[in-house]
């Protein structure tokens, strides 16, 4: 492996690489069971919530490949399998298709889970002076934030 040298200590380095491999569990985990329902969902509310699944989940995607991208420039492995998502995220899988209110209701508390995560994981960035995760997570967080103000105003 070649030397990473971007001014922050390799122990600094491969804790917010640990710290980001979750969130990028997490991500993935949550672009899945969005496209998921995007697929399935049924009822009245069919064309309108299609669309906005595929934007949540488009969205999602590149934040996806943001978090990947970072755990790579800190000089760690990406975590990139379903095994491996498996054993780091907290986002539950779903066995069955809810309903689409059900299915806002399980997305809103996914992706608070992830804000809550983000922002720890920003303070840690803050406090070794990563100020390039701190910006990229706090992108996502706007984003994931204004995702679940647009749920709760749907519920």
């Amino acid at each position: 492996m070649v030397n990473v040298n971007i001014g922050l200590k390799e122990e600094a380095r491969k804790e917010l690489a640990d710290e980001l491999s979750k969130i990028l569990a997490d991500t993935y985990s949550l672009y899945l069971k969005v496209q998921g329902f995007h697929w399935n969902l049924k009822g009245r509310s069919f064309a309108t919530m299609h669309k906005v699944f595929q934007d949540i989940y488009e969205g999602v995607a590149e934040t996806v490949d943001e978090v990947a991208e970072r755990i790579q420039i800190l000089g760690f492995k990406a975590p990139a399998t379903f095994s491996e998502f498996a054993k780091l995220t907290q986002i539950a899988e779903e066995k069955e298709v809810p309903s689409i209110d059900e299915m806002l209701k399980i997305l809103l508390a996914d992706i608070e889970k992830i804000v809550v995560s983000s922002r720890k994981v920003i303070s840690k960035a803050d406090e070794v002076d990563d100020v390039v995760t701190a910006d990229l997570l706090t992108g996502s967080l706007k984003e994931y934030e204004k995702t679940s103000w647009m749920i709760r105003s749907t519920l």
